[in-house]
């Protein structure tokens, strides 16, 4: 067996391992699927009146892509948080004596989030359709889900940078709640940029969550004038993936040396 071979059949192990503890843990299902069409709902109601003044779009299209990225950020802390404790149980200690590849152990999480991103944000388009959310072209689907994907996976490898270099468990809800809260709060995808005070809209233009709003409510809705200029954005944000990815790899294999 190649190494590459044996490094996929591991990753899916731990992949499926994640998926069954996820899938067997009611709490974990709700707050990560279904906690994230209820905030929908809720939105809806209480602020398309108001942020409907703010321009002649319809809210929900914006909205829909805002909760998505919500439930991306905050699940991938869950994740993140699993990590820590697997790499400080003995459940880390014990697969070091067998013919085990770290990197799985790795690229397994960064699987399962994206696996849980998809499945959450088909329960989100799905309660979205009965609010007014539509996508122009049935054909941008496909492409809709991909872009959700290269959001889970720039936003899950900045939460393991973070884990993997943090001390306890109790760092890492905290420094994630942190930074993710005020991602999400200062994006595009809850409000327009003029909602938003002139002195904090730069930041709010290149955050990645409003970059990567931005991108899936222009293909929803086929607006070639939000398209222009987010390809190459989101190529960026692709970089910023790769660059955590660096960063982690180093922390993990500092980390493995100490075990």
């Amino acid at each position: 067996m190649s190494a590459y071979t044996h490094l996929v059949n591991q990753t899916y192990l731990m992949t499926r391992r994640d998926l069954l503890t996820f899938f067997r843990s009611p709490p974990h299902v709700i707050s990560s699927i279904v906690f994230p069409g209820l905030l929908l709902f809720f939105f809806f109601v209480m602020f398309n009146g108001a942020v409907g003044n703010f321009g002649d779009e319809s809210y929900i299209n914006r909205l829909v892509s805002g909760m998505i990225l919500t439930s991306v950020t905050f699940g991938s802390i869950a994740s993140a948080i699993d990590f820590k404790q697997d790499m400080n149980s003995a459940f880390f200690q014990r697969i070091k004596t067998f013919p085990f590849s770290y990197t799985s152990f790795a690229l397994s999480k960064v699987s399962f989030e994206i696996i849980r991103s998809i499945l959450s944000t088909a329960v989100i388009v799905i309660l979205g359709y009965f609010m007014g959310f539509e996508f122009f072209e049935i054909s941008v689907i496909p492409v809709y889900f991909m872009i959700v994907a290269l959001a889970s996976l720039t936003i899950v490898w900045i939460s393991l940078s973070l884990a993997v270099f943090s001390k306890t468990t109790e760092m890492v809800t905290t420094l994630l709640n942190v930074i993710f809260l005020f991602m999400v709060f200062t994006s595009l995808g809850m409000v327009p940029l003029g909602a938003f005070p002139k002195w904090i809209n730069t930041w709010v233009l290149i955050n990645p969550l409003s970059i990567y709003s931005e991108l899936m409510r222009g293909l929803s809705m086929g607006n070639s004038d939000i398209l222009n200029g987010k390809i190459s954005a989101c190529l960026s944000m692709f970089s910023i993936s790769v660059i955590s990815m660096i960063i982690f790899s180093i922390g993990f294999n500092k980390r493995i040396k100490n075990i």
